[in-house]
């Protein structure tokens, strides 16, 4: 069927999605708004910048396999669909993306322990049912996205004045309150029910991060030093510490040229597309080949990897809650600590990891300098990340032996 299909060049589109209840009538009015804004603030590409959350299912892998004739069932899993919140923004020239804030259920997950959790390569927060909230993007708005962007305006010579658009989610706060005291950087929300059309997180880039991460996921399951685990083994081993790592990478592996052609739907470059099937971006459909090709090698088909790759498309990383709700939350005095799957089952215990000194890893560092020098596909960049490293440990060595 399959084979059918790409032959006739059919192609299956949803006719229950967010796209499908657009409000078309608000998107020429926001246009003319944003056009304004722009010319009145003298606003540049690289100061308009967007910001949406997703849901993600981080250590939810495919769920069927092959097996003979006279195999009646095989060794499976449960279905894991422990879920973060991922919120992710990036200026309209792709030139600026700030880390990945991620939130999640555990305040304190044993995978952190012995972790200084300010070095992750993301921000990360935590809520019970890990939903964004009000208190949790204000929070970041003004502890990181303001610093963030002065201190990439400052280093590109421009204006310290931005725009962040943002959708009108119910957990957002007020625009009033993301602002700074001078009104240089602030937020504006886009009109309802027009997100799917017009906001640059929805054209393509998350799905394109969504692509990414799931390929890494995989390739760990395949790792050779996986070989002797059995399925559920691996699952139970991948931490949040692991998830954050992979999203960080994704995030990392976003190039600039998917989120300048994303942007190309922005509200400020009419015509705005008629709803039709919109071709991926070449990253996103590059990165969907490599996930089926990774995925043959669990021997699935194009159909159950596209599935598999939208069960938490439909997760907007936050919920509307209706007023029973808000009480019952409020009135819940269960205190128990909440942990993902994973972080107490078969990982490494952190009770047991001895922390090397300052020694030991100097030590370490400077043979992996000499590893990466005597390979023929190193990059100058990852040698040179490497010896910093190596000059900071052999500092602290040093100091600390000044000190004895």
């Amino acid at each position: 069927m399959n084979r059918f299909k790409h032959w006739h060049g059919i192609c299956q589109l949803s006719i229950a999605d967010e796209i499908m209840s657009t409000c078309n009538e608000s998107i020429a009015p926001f246009h003319s708004r944003l056009v304004e804004i722009m010319e009145t603030e003298v606003l540049i590409d690289q100061q308009i910048y967007n910001a949406d959350e997703t849901g993600s299912f981080w250590c939810l892998l495919l769920e069927k396999t092959l097996a003979s004739s006279e195999e009646h069932c095989a060794p499976g899993f449960n279905k894991n669909k422990a879920c973060l919140t991922i919120l992710a923004c990036t200026n309209a020239t792709g030139e600026h993306n700030l880390p990945l804030l991620v939130i999640g259920k555990s305040a304190d997950p044993r995978c952190f322990k012995h972790v200084n959790v300010a070095s992750l390569p993301m921000l990360y927060r935590t809520q019970r049912s890990t939903w964004m909230n009000s208190e949790i993007f204000r929070a970041w708005f003004v502890e990181n996205f303001v610093p963030d962007v002065r201190s990439f305006l400052r280093s590109k010579g421009l204006p310290i004045r931005v725009l962040l658009l943002i959708d009108n989610a119910g957990a957002h706060p007020r625009a009033e309150s993301l602002k700074t005291a001078d009104g240089s950087i602030r937020c504006e929300f886009l009109p309802a029910n027009t997100t799917a059309k017009i906001q640059l997180m929805d054209q393509g880039v998350l799905a394109t991060l969504k692509r990414i991460y799931r390929g890494i996921l995989l390739s760990y399951v395949l790792n050779e030093k996986n070989d002797e685990l059995c399925l559920s083994d691996i699952i139970k081993s991948i931490s949040i510490k692991d998830a954050i790592y992979m999203l960080a990478k994704s995030w990392k592996d976003i190039q600039t040229s998917t989120i300048t052609k994303c942007w190309a739907n922005h509200p400020k470059m009419p015509p705005i597309r008629p709803l039709a099937y919109v071709k991926p971006p070449d990253q996103e459909q590059e990165a969907i080949s490599n996930l089926y090709a990774v995925a043959e090698q669990f021997s699935f088909n194009a159909q159950e990897v596209e599935n598999w790759v939208q069960t938490d498309e439909a997760d907007e990383g936050y919920s509307n809650l209706s007023d029973s709700e808000i009480v019952q939350s409020v009135l819940q005095q269960d205190h128990t600590e909440v942990c993902e799957i994973g972080d107490e089952q078969t990982q490494v215990d952190p009770d047991n990891v001895t922390i090397p000194t300052d020694a030991e890893a100097a030590d370490c560092l400077e043979k992996a300098i000499i590893w990466l020098e005597n390979q023929t596909d190193a990059d100058s960049l990852q040698i040179l990340l490497v010896q910093q490293l190596w000059q900071k440990a052999v500092q602290k060595r040093n100091a600390h032996k000044r000190q004895t």
